[in-house]
C-alpha cells in the first residue's frame, strides 16, 4: 500500500492522520486509486465502464446499495420496488399545494439504493426528451451542451432494436450497450389508445426521433424480457476488468478537501467499519439529486449560512447546491373503466405458472414494463401548437390502481384513507385504463437541506410542488386531454366510462370543471421520481450555478458531478437515458483532460 500524495509526495501529514484516526481502525483501510466514482447508479455505471476502458486507469465506484436482486430484474415487478431495501425510502416534506391526498402530505420519494441506481428500479421507459431542453442548456452559458452536441451521446449508448419511422433511423445508435425495445406484450387497448392520439389530431410517430409530440408504443430498456438497467448494461462486463473495483454497502460520508481547496479522497462506511480512500485524479459524485447535494453539504460544501446552522465547517461557499430541485409531478386524475376484460386479466395472468414459462423465453405479462404500454406527448392551449416543444406527457397503463382492491398501490403511493376509499377503492374488480398525465416543464422549484450533520441520517427534501401557479393550470389543461382521450370514439367503442366517483375534499366545486380538477390532481400526484437541478450546471456568471460545463465544482479542484443534479432546467420527459448521455460525455470530458486513451473493449448484448 503507497503513501504517496496525488503529487507523488510523501506525506507525513497523511501519515498523522491515519494513525490519529478514532474511525479507522486497520492500516489495510486506505487505498490510492485514478478516480473513485461515488455512487453506481445510471451515471456512475457508465463512468465506471468508460473510464476503465484504459487498462491503467484505476477506479474504485463506491455504492450504498446492494447488487441488483433478481426481482429488479422482472419488468413487471417495478411498481414494489420501492417497498424494499433497494430504495433509500425517502419521503418529501409535508407539501402546502401538492400530495393531500398521502400520509401527512408527504409524497414518496423514490431513488434507487442499488447498482445501477434509478435504472434498476425505474418503469423502464426510454425518452430523451426534446432537442429543445438541450438547446435551452447552450442558451444559458453551458457550451456544447446543444441537442446537436448530446446525439452523438444518445446513440452511442443504444442498442436499438425496435423498428424506427423512416426518416428517424439517423437518430438511433444501434451497438451502445443499453438495448432499447417494445415490450413483447400487449392489451387490446394499446391500438385504441393511438387511435384516440389520431383522433385528436396527434400522430404516431417516433417520439426519439425527429419531432417529439405525438403517440408511441412505449420505447423500454428491457432485453428479452429481461430490465436492462445500467448495471446489465454497462457493468455486466466492465466489473471482470482488473482496473476497476466495485465496493457495494459502501455508505460515503465525506469529501477529503486539503487546504487548497483540491479534493483527494473520500471516507466510507462498510459493514460499520470506516475506509479511506484517496485519488490521485478525481473525485466523481454521482450519486443522484438527493445525497449528491447532501454529501457536498457534509463535506462542508454550501450555503455558509445553512452549513454554520448544522454545526458543519465551512470549507467553500456555493449557495447553489441543494437549491433548483425540480421534478415531473403525475397524477393519475382522470380513470375510466371498460367492458373489456383483458385488463384485469392481464394483472391476473401475472400470477399464474404458465406466466412463468413464458418470461422464460422472453415473452408474456412478466415481461411487461408494469403494463404501461404506450406514451404520449402533447400540447395543451397554454403552449406554442405550432412549435415541437410539448408541455405533457401521458402515460397509458391498461389497468387501474384500484385494480387490487388497496392491497399493493395504496401502499406504493402512500395514499390516505379518505382519498382511497372514495376515489379509488370503489373501482376495484373493475376492468379499466388509466391516464398518467405529467407535467414536463414545472416552474417550482424546491430544495434539498441538512437534516443534521449526521451523514446517515436523511435529508430534508422539500421539492414545493405547484407553488407556482402556472403549473396547476398546465397540469389542468393536461388533464382535459386525457379527458378527451378518453372520451374519443375510439375507446367509447369498448364502452369506455369516466370514474363518476367524487373526491370528498373537492365537493366544494362542481365535478370535472376546472377548480374540481386542480383540486384533484393536488390530492392524487406523486412524483415520477425525476428530480434533477440541485448541483446545476451554468457559467461562472449564474450565481447559482455549481458545476461548469464540463461539470467541474466551481472553486473546489478535481472534484466533479455527473448526474440529473447538474441538469440546469429538467428534460421534457423521463430522465434515466439523458442521465446516461450525461455520463457518455462527461467521461470524454474527463479523458481528454487527463489525456487518456480508450482502449476497445466489446461489451455483450
Amino acid at each position: 500500500m503507497t503513501t504517496l500524495t496525488p503529487d507523488g509526495l510523501l506525506l507525513p501529514w497523511f501519515i498523522m492522520l491515519f494513525f490519529n484516526s478514532q474511525a479507522v481502525h486497520a492500516k489495510n483501510t486506505v487505498e490510492l486509486v485514478d478516480f473513485i466514482v461515488v455512487g453506481g447508479g445510471s451515471a456512475g455505471s457508465v463512468l465506471a465502464n468508460r473510464l476503465t476502458e484504459n487498462p491503467r486507469t484505476q477506479v474504485l465506484l463506491l455504492e450504498a446499495g446492494r447488487e441488483q436482486p433478481i426481482i429488479s430484474r422482472i419488468p413487471l415487478l417495478a411498481p414494489v420496488l420501492p417497498l424494499t431495501d433497494v430504495d433509500w425510502g425517502f419521503y418529501t416534506e409535508p407539501q402546502d399545494n401538492a400530495c393531500f391526498g398521502n400520509w401527512e402530505r408527504k409524497c414518496p420519494y423514490p431513488q434507487g439504493k442499488v447498482l445501477g441506481g434509478g435504472s434498476s428500479i425505474n418503469y423502464m421507459i426510454y425518452v430523451r426528451g426534446n432537442r429543445r431542453d438541450y438547446d435551452l442548456w447552450e442558451s444559458m452559458g453551458n457550451y456544447n451542451w446543444s441537442f446537436n452536441d448530446v446525439l452523438p451521446y444518445f446513440k452511442k449508448s443504444e442498442h436499438n432494436v425496435y423498428p424506427s419511422t423512416q426518416g428517424d433511423e439517423e437518430y438511433h445508435g444501434y451497438s451502445g450497450p443499453l438495448t432499447v425495445s417494445r415490450s413483447s406484450w400487449k392489451s387490446q387497448l394499446l391500438e385504441t389508445f393511438l387511435r384516440s392520439g389520431q383522433e385528436l389530431g396527434y400522430p404516431v410517430r417516433d417520439i426519439n426521433g425527429a419531432t417529439q409530440t405525438g403517440f408511441m408504443p412505449t420505447p423500454v430498456t428491457i432485453r428479452k424480457g429481461v430490465r436492462c438497467s445500467a448495471n446489465k448494461a454497462y457493468l455486466t462486463d466492465a466489473s471482470h476488468r482488473s482496473n476497476l473495483r466495485i465496493s457495494l454497502r459502501s455508505y460515503v460520508t465525506k469529501i477529503l478537501i486539503d487546504e487548497n481547496k483540491k479534493a483527494y479522497g473520500v471516507t466510507y462506511v462498510r459493514n460499520s467499519k470506516e475506509y479511506m480512500v484517496l485519488a490521485k485524479k478525481e473525485v466523481v459524485l454521482s450519486a443522484g439529486a438527493v445525497n449528491t447535494p447532501k454529501l457536498l453539504m457534509l463535506s462542508g460544501i454550501g450555503d455558509p449560512e445553512e452549513l454554520t446552522k448544522h454545526g458543519v465547517p465551512v470549507v467553500h461557499p456555493l449557495r447553489g447546491v441543494g437549491q433548483n430541485l425540480h421534478d415531473h409531478p403525475s397524477t393519475v386524475v382522470p380513470v375510466f373503466t371498460v367492458n373489456l376484460k383483458s385488463t384485469l386479466k392481464a394483472v391476473r395472468e401475472a400470477v399464474s405458472p404458465i406466466v412463468l414459462l413464458k418470461y422464460l423465453f422472453g415473452s408474456g405479462t412478466l415481461s411487461s414494463n408494469s403494463l404501461l404500454e404506450a406514451v404520449a406527448f402533447l400540447r395543451t392551449p397554454l403552449t406554442d401548437q405550432t412549435d415541437d416543444w410539448p408541455d405533457i406527457q401521458i402515460h397509458f397503463l391498461s389497468y387501474t390502481f384500484a385494480f387490487d382492491g388497496g392491497i399493493i398501490s395504496r401502499y406504493i403511493f402512500k395514499t390516505d384513507d379518505e382519498t382511497f376509499n372514495n376515489f379509488l377503492k370503489p373501482l376495484r374488480g373493475t376492468h379499466g385504463f388509466t391516464f398518467m398525465t405529467t407535467l414536463l416543464r414545472p416552474k417550482s422549484r424546491g430544495e434539498v437541506k441538512l437534516r443534521s450533520s449526521d451523514p446517515h441520517d436523511p435529508p430534508l427534501i422539500d421539492p414545493k410542488f405547484f407553488t407556482h401557479p402556472e403549473d396547476i393550470r398546465v397540469a389542468v389543461e393536461g388533464v382535459k386531454l386525457a379527458f378527451a382521450l378518453g372520451n374519443s370514439s375510439s375507446f367509447r367503442t369498448h364502452g369506455a366510462k369516466l370514474n363518476q366517483h367524487v373526491l370528498p375534499q373537492c365537493r366544494e366545486f362542481e365535478p370535472h370543471v376546472d377548480q374540481y380538477l386542480a383540486c384533484a390532481i393536488r390530492h392524487v400526484m406523486f412524483t415520477t421520481f425525476h428530480p434533477v437541478g440541485t448541483a446545476k450546471m451554468g457559467p461562472a456568471s449564474d450565481p447559482m450555478a455549481v458545476v461548469d460545463p464540463e461539470l467541474r465544482l466551481y472553486g473546489v479542484k478535481n472534484l466533479r458531478v455527473i448526474d440529473s443534479s447538474i441538469f440546469p432546467v429538467i428534460v421534457s420527459g423521463n430522465t434515466n437515458a439523458p442521465v446516461i448521455m450525461v455520463a457518455e460525455k462527461a467521461a470524454d470530458i474527463i479523458k481528454r483532460h487527463w489525456k487518456l486513451k480508450t482502449v476497445a473493449r466489446n461489451h455483450h448484448l
